[in-house]
């Protein structure tokens, strides 16, 4: 049992750092969204 408490933990971490890497990309996206298109801003709420 505890080998596959650390196989959930481990996929876990990788999951939470998956997740963090995708909302900073989205981020990224956003930002230039915001430089390239300026009545993008006047959209977003």
């Amino acid at each position: 049992m505890t080998r596959r408490l650390q196989e959930v933990e481990e996929r876990y971490e990788k999951a939470v750092k998956v997740l963090g890497e995708k909302e900073l990309e989205i981020e990224i996206l956003r930002e230039l969204l915001k430089k390239k298109n300026p009545a993008y801003q006047k959209n977003l709420k």
